[in-house]
């Protein structure tokens, strides 16, 4: 498959019971493949493939591995709130690298919003150790992680509210017209669950069912990160406080930009592969 001049490829895997499917970009190569892990209501395709930056990294000599997260994109999409949770977002990212990356080999990370708090599971939970060794096998060697400040999954989110506002036209409890009407935190993601492109509303309200209110792993990862969002980003307004928490670790502020325009930024596709890339 080509989306402009970037030769892609798809592959199907199975995790606990689910279909789901893996793009790559790129040809593997000596350098540690990049796994590029999407936000919540997206796909591979649309955080990083129409956004420019998997043609970015391959431009740049990297093998990308982007999966579509249970519930997203041309993976399956399971209604039930109890088959999503954490732990398994994380197998389904560790199964896309040990299928299409070297066995026990480093890879670099590329996260956004949900993708990001995935990617905070891979750098923090590894041999049980904070400020462990970054070298290890099987460790992320760096990471960027973009639209993430360390709060649990949908922090504020009223679920109920969530529910009704999006019920379908005819529903006895009709949805929601007027937005303004919810709070702030639930609004938002209303917002991203409507903008949604091939994306199931159903399956999106389970994965927030079962995921609200995961909490974030406690450590202090010693790897190299550079956390980035938007000016505008309330959902990430304390990404730079993170940062300046962890040993090693940048943080990059995207002018004028928001939770989802941030990703398409061009500023945000050269930081990250010239992050990943040192």
């Amino acid at each position: 498959m080509r989306h402009g001049e970037l030769s892609t490829q798809r592959h199907e895997i199975e995790v606990d019971g689910h279909r789901i499917s893996v793009l790559t970009a790129g040809i593997p190569g000596d350098r540690p493949p990049v796994l590029a892990v999407h936000g919540f209501g997206s796909s591979a395709v649309g955080t990083w493939q129409v956004t420019g930056h998997l043609t970015a990294q391959v431009r740049a000599g990297r093998f990308v591995i982007a999966p579509d997260l249970l519930g997203h994109g041309r993976s399956d999409t399971p209604t039930d709130p109890a088959v999503y949770t954490l732990g398994g977002l994380v197998r389904i990212v560790e199964a896309g690298i040990a299928a299409f990356g070297e066995p026990a080999g480093p890879v670099d990370l590329l996260g956004y919003s949900l993708g990001a708090r995935i990617g905070w599971e891979l750098l923090t939970a590894r041999d049980g150790a904070a400020d462990g060794d970054p070298t290890a096998a099987g460790r992320p060697r760096r990471a960027v992680l973009g639209g993430f400040d360390g709060r649990a999954l949908f922090d504020g989110v009223d679920e109920p509210l969530l529910r009704h506002a999006l019920a379908p036209a005819g529903a006895d409890d009709p949805a929601i017209d007027d937005e303004g009407e919810l709070p702030a935190d639930t609004r938002r993601i209303v917002q991203i669950i409507r903008a949604g492109r091939d994306t199931d509303p159903a399956a999106l309200l389970a994965l927030v069912g079962g995921l609200a209110g995961a909490p974030v792993a406690p450590g202090r990862p010693g790897q190299p990160i550079l956390f980035a969002s938007g000016e505008r980003d309330a959902l990430a307004a304390g990404a730079q406080h993170l940062a300046a928490s962890l040993p090693n670790a940048d943080y990059l502020q995207i002018p004028r930009r928001d939770h989802i325009s941030a990703v398409p930024a061009g500023v945000f596709r050269s930081a990250a592969v010239a992050f990943l890339g040192d």
